[in-house]
């Protein structure tokens, strides 16, 4: 996934110059992998399910207080029931509010974490100080290959085996 990014510049380089406009602009591609784009919405939809289950849990509580007031108001006296209606259903709707706010508010951060932590990461790579490129692979040169060698036998310097003259003294070689 390819994005690209182009700022209006006087004098940067390289530049592209709109043929429709007299504008320079500075392009820049930015690009992130297919199997990092996936990671991160892996994560994302996690922690969705994370706060799912925690805003869940205060509605529950909520939704079973009031549940529990309603039945033990019907086994009082009808002159506390009102009263004991009136608490618990309180208590039960905040606990249903709560939830709710948990959800959205935790759904909300972890969508502009993500989103700042992106837009974090693609002004490093634009300014030239993400992280550092991966250093080339060191080319190691083939082996030469190995010349048999002897021994002049006037200057006694060394010389190809097959040489029927040595290169330095120019004397005949046995």
């Amino acid at each position: 996934m390819n994005t690209v990014f182009c700022d209006e510049l006087d004098d940067w380089s390289p530049s592209y110059k709109s043929p429709a406009i007299n504008l320079y602009f500075r392009c820049i591609e930015m690009s992130m992998p297919w199997g990092t784009a996936f990671k991160r919405a892996f994560i994302y939809v996690l922690w969705l399910i994370v706060w799912g289950i925690i805003g869940g849990i205060f509605i529950g509580v909520g939704v079973f207080s009031m549940a529990g007031t309603f039945v033990s108001s019907m086994m009082t006296s009808p002159e506390t029931a009102g009263a004991m209606l009136l608490g618990g259903s309180a208590f039960g709707i905040a606990m249903i509010f709560i939830g709710y706010v948990i959800i959205a508010l935790g759904s909300v951060a972890t969508f502009i974490r993500l989103i700042y932590s992106l837009s974090y990461e693609a002004s490093l790579q634009a300014s030239g100080r993400g992280p550092p490129p991966a250093p080339p692979l060191p080319v190691t040169p083939p082996p030469a290959p190995t010349q048999q060698v002897k021994y002049c036998a006037n200057c006694a310097k060394g010389i190809p085996m097959l040489a029927k003259y040595c290169p330095y003294c120019q004397a005949v070689q046995p």
